[in-house]
């Protein structure tokens, strides 16, 4: 297994230079897993979640995001949106100042 060139869109290859079957990538993860004495279940989907949820939460654009991901922003805002939460008050900062609270209380 290795990783792909950017132009098959393709994570992994398997030695021909086609697509690694699922089945083989899920059990090559719990080897790995196991090896890192992670107890979780972990999958091809939980490490894509995982990817997605930190780079969101480290504040990369979400239409970057989903380019990076493959996939449509909707998705990636459905998704991933709300682990962002600097966001909206990013926007207010940029538009009207650092003076501006954003404490409803008081």
């Amino acid at each position: 297994m290795a990783l792909a060139d950017e132009g098959n869109g393709l994570v992994f290859t398997g030695a021909g230079g086609g697509a690694v079957e699922m089945r083989y990538l899920s059990k090559r993860l719990q080897k790995l897993a196991a090896s890192a004495d992670i107890a979780k279940n972990v999958t091809a989907y939980s490490l894509r979640h995982s990817y997605g949820t930190k780079m969101a939460a480290a504040g990369v654009p979400l239409l970057d995001l989903a380019r990076i991901m493959g996939t449509s922003v909707a998705m990636i805002e459905r998704h991933y949106g709300h682990y962002c939460p600097e966001r909206g008050a990013a926007h207010v900062r940029r538009v009207f100042g650092e003076e501006v609270s954003l404490d409803m209380q008081s």
